[in-house]
């Protein structure tokens, strides 16, 4: 049995046929895959970084979104942590044309205020955590935008890259990295979702670090 490992395409992962591999690469830009005979060293192929090293002196910003049905409307929430000092982001949209797109929606209309935010603070450039893999595919031209907020977001992106540099890092989402869980529950606070205890003590414990560090 063949595997095959996509590891930069529509979809990262393992397959373990050729058409669903192909889904993940065909009309995709610089996409990277290989067959394996095991599925061992598919994983492996998966898991080597071959990508720069990230510079964590730079100013760094997590952000993700959220959506809410009842409400009809999506949201982001987020951080960024810059000359010792956290600023945080929260927000909601409800744009008839972004609404389908859901939490993706808020991830990336967050995304872009990160970048708005970060050239008011006069910051350069700056690593973004994220976890939808369109926020750094649609300004590389790697991804095709077809959809009214994947344009947007776009053409807003790259008018921002003449001012800022953002070097795009994607995490796992609900994989335990810190930054993405909070980013995660602060889109959900936004929207109105109903949080459990421990997610409010995270977050009000998260806040409170927040304001300590501003003075």
């Amino acid at each position: 049995m063949k595997y095959y490992a996509v590891k930069v395409g529509k979809a990262p992962g393992i397959y373990e046929n050729w058409q669903e591999c192909r889904e993940q690469i065909n009309h995709y830009s610089g996409a990277v895959f290989k067959s394996f005979e095991d599925r061992a060293a598919a994983e492996a192929f998966l898991l080597s970084d071959d990508k720069p090293a990230i510079n964590e002196a730079l100013p760094l910003a997590y952000i993700d979104g959220s959506y809410s049905k009842n409400n009809s409307l999506y949201s982001w929430g987020g951080y960024i942590y810059a000359g010792g000092k956290y600023h945080i982001l929260q927000g909601t949209g409800n744009n008839p044309e972004y609404l389908p797109d859901r939490n993706i929606a808020g991830e990336a209309i967050g995304a872009l205020q990160v970048l708005h935010t970060a050239q008011r603070l006069d910051i350069a450039e700056i690593n973004l955590y994220y976890d939808y893999a369109g926020l750094e595919q649609w300004p590389l031209d790697k991804w095709r935008a077809t959809t009214a907020l994947s344009k947007y977001y776009k053409d807003y992106a790259q008018l921002m890259s003449s001012f800022i540099k953002v070097n795009y890092i994607k995490v796992a989402g609900h994989s335990g990295i810190y930054g993405n869980e909070i980013a995660d529950l602060l889109a959900k606070e936004a929207a109105g979702a109903h949080l459990r205890k421990k997610d409010i003590a995270a977050l009000e414990t998260f806040r409170i670090e927040a304001a300590a560090m501003a003075y």
